[in-house]
């Protein structure tokens, strides 16, 4: 059966919709446009393989115990390709946010001759910040 796609766009606002309340309920603040922003151009820098420039999203402390050529390595041989991603929100405390983003990446199937498949997710992230600027912060 075929999915209707205003159906799965209605799912996808309702999503939004329940994160956004039950983060109004909270403590917490709604995430600084900067640290979305920042999210979504290390997503589209992924998707598109360029791989030394997400790297430069992620934390200082992580850059300096993977090298570049560790990251684009580690990357390349996922057995994914990431084909989409929207920011959907964040929640902040102090100097800690986390974000969430629906990511659409197509599985490769390790056996020859079987189709991939398309799977959408939502992933939360942790992000921080140091000395002013948003970094993510890979566990």
């Amino acid at each position: 059966m075929k999915e209707d796609p205003s159906f799965r766009h209605a799912g996808r606002l309702l999503c939004a919709a329940l994160l956004l309340a039950l983060g109004a309920g909270c403590q917490q603040d709604a995430g600084p446009p900067d640290v979305e922003a920042r999210a979504e151009a290390r997503w589209n820098h992924l998707i598109e393989g360029e791989y030394e420039q997400a790297r430069a999203y992620y934390s200082p402390g992580f850059r300096e115990l993977v090298s570049e050529q560790q990251f684009r390595d580690n990357m390349r041989d996922r057995p994914l390709r990431w084909l989409a991603a929207e920011v959907l929100g964040s929640e902040c405390e102090e100097k800690r946010c986390t974000v969430w983003t629906e990511v659409t990446y197509r599985a490769i199937k390790a056996r020859m001759g079987q189709d991939s498949v398309e799977i959408p997710t939502t992933v939360e992230e942790p992000w921080i910040q140091v000395d002013g600027q948003w970094w993510y912060a890979q566990d």
